[in-house]
């Protein structure tokens, strides 16, 4: 008897339609998330790209201005989130950036007291927000030589 009923062919029973709804919802959560990680990490690539052109961009601005420009003395530049502070170096920064620059003479430097003013240290951190909130940022040095 159970052997007829097993050979018997009515179509399409209850429990493949269930086993197939689950197969396709199993399958479109697993796309769904696929695609949502592969967008979460091109916004994340793209905002470290923006940073990165930042730094590259004050650098180069500080390269191009003269030693003694009044935009390249000694201190702490800063523009946080939010803030709609012009530019710094000339360079206009997005309100959802968070920038840090600092330029420090080397003779004032504890040890070089005595060395002639050549050489100045720029320090950048550019930071921004992940969508977790979790702040990310890239630190860069280099010199402005009085040449």
């Amino acid at each position: 008897m159970l052997k007829n009923m097993l050979k018997k062919d009515s179509g399409i029973v209850e429990m493949d339609a269930i086993i197939a709804m689950i197969i396709v919802i199993v399958f479109i959560t697993m796309l769904s998330m696929v695609t949502i990680n592969i967008y979460v990490s091109l916004v994340s690539i793209q905002k470290s790209a923006v940073c990165t052109d930042y730094a590259v961009k004050i650098f180069e601005n500080a390269e191009l201005l003269p030693y003694n420009d009044a935009r390249v003395k000694a201190g702490t530049y800063t523009k946080d989130y939010g803030q709609t502070q012009d530019e710094i170096l000339g360079i206009k920064i997005d309100t959802n950036y968070k920038v840090e620059l600092s330029i420090t003479d080397y003779n004032k430097l504890p040890g070089n007291e005595s060395k002639e003013d050549l050489i100045k240290i720029l320090d950048l951190k550019v930071s921004y927000k992940e969508n977790d909130n979790l702040e990310k940022n890239i630190e860069i040095k280099t010199l402005k030589k009085n040449i």
